[in-house]
This record gives C-alpha cells, sequence and structure tokens, in this order.
C-alpha cells in the first residue's frame, strides 16, 4: 500500500460541496454568455410560468467573469452576489475540512482574558 503526502490527503478531506460549486463557478466562468443555450434548466419555464427570479443568473455570472459588469447586471442584478456568496461558502468548506483558524474579524476584535 503507498502512503498517500499530506497535502493529498488534506485533500481528500474536502467536501464534495466545494468542489462541486468551484466546478460550477468554473463551467460559468468558461460558458459565452452571448451563445445560444441548447437547453435549459428552468423548472419555472418548463412548468409555464412566464417569470422566473433565477433566470438569467447564469449568464449574470459568464458576463462577470468577462469583466462585463453592465451586461452582468442587465442579465440579472444579483449576479455578482451568487459570485461572492457561492466563492465566501466554498472558502468556508475548504477551511473547515483543512482545519485552519478563521481569520480574525474586524468587527470583532479579539479580546486578550
Amino acid at each position: 500500500m503507498t502512503r498517500l503526502r499530506p497535502w493529498t490527503r488534506r485533500l481528500r478531506r474536502i467536501p464534495p460541496e466545494a468542489a462541486l460549486w468551484t466546478a460550477g463557478l468554473v463551467a460559468l466562468a468558461c460558458t459565452d454568455p452571448n451563445a445560444e443555450s441548447l437547453f435549459g434548466l428552468c423548472v419555472f419555464k418548463a412548468v409555464g410560468f412566464e417569470f422566473c427570479p433565477g433566470c438569467g443568473l447564469g449568464h449574470a455570472v459568464a458576463h462577470l467573469f468577462r469583466g462585463a459588469w453592465a451586461a452582468s447586471f442587465a442579465a440579472h442584478p444579483l449576479g455578482p452576489f451568487a459570485v461572492v456568496v457561492l466563492t465566501g461558502r466554498v472558502v468556508s468548506l475548504v477551511r473547515q475540512a483543512l482545519h485552519l483558524p478563521d481569520p480574525p474579524s474586524p468587527l470583532y476584535p479579539m479580546r486578550h482574558v
């Protein structure tokens, strides 16, 4: 049986949720936001609703990764917020998996007891 390197053991501790969100963000960063989509994942549109609160979010994120802030906001105003939230979630999951200490918060400085 081969012995795993320390970094390989740490990588195996990262939860699948972090890998899934990272893969999703990378996939959106690699897609062309101006191209016609081949299929739709919107459940609301499939059921027949006209309005969907999430439609355009993927386009907004793809525009954001290309630096087109105005186009991102036009596609969906919560695109930048979604990227920040998902990136924060991935960082939090990785920190917990690797048992890294949380950085000190500027709002609540550490008190010496």
